[in-house]
């Protein structure tokens, strides 16, 4: 018999990964992008310094400072992007919920998305608004 070993993190990747061809999203996000020195804060952590290249889970918090950019792709169409003085959040749902939702907190927020997301699949909030069903690109401050 052979033994094999997987990390972790190596499971967590393949979930986050694993979209059948009909989900405009993977299940988790992934920290595409970074610029200088962006942070992260999982739920309830601390914040520490963002990993490009690293899934991370929904509920997460991204903040950038002067000169920083940070890029979170939601999957192959979807990604969000923040630069300057800026922090936004993921809603912290089911994995196998096919609807994203971020929330931003301050700074301007860009994201790009598939033009023919199905109605309902990404929400943006913030203060005093909500955005629902945002298609191609656009940006809120």
């Amino acid at each position: 018999m052979k033994t094999v070993k997987i990390s972790l993190l190596a499971v967590v990747a393949a979930f986050a990964m694993a979209a059948d061809a009909q989900n405009f999203f993977t299940a988790l996000p992934l920290c595409l992008r970074i610029e200088g020195e962006a942070q992260v804060r999982l739920p309830n952590g601390e914040w520490t310094p963002a990993e490009e290249g690293k899934f991370y889970p929904l509920g997460t918090s991204y903040r950038t400072k002067k000169d920083e950019q940070l890029v979170l792709s939601f999957g192959p169409e979807s990604k969000v992007e923040i630069k300057g003085d800026a922090a936004f959040g993921t809603r912290s749902q089911p994995l196998e919920t096919k609807t994203r939702t971020v929330s931003l907190m301050y700074g301007t927020l860009e994201f790009k998305l598939a033009s023919n997301l199905p109605e309902g699949a990404f929400v943006v909030s913030a203060p005093g608004f909500v955005v629902k069903n945002p298609a191609g690109g656009s940006r809120i401050a």
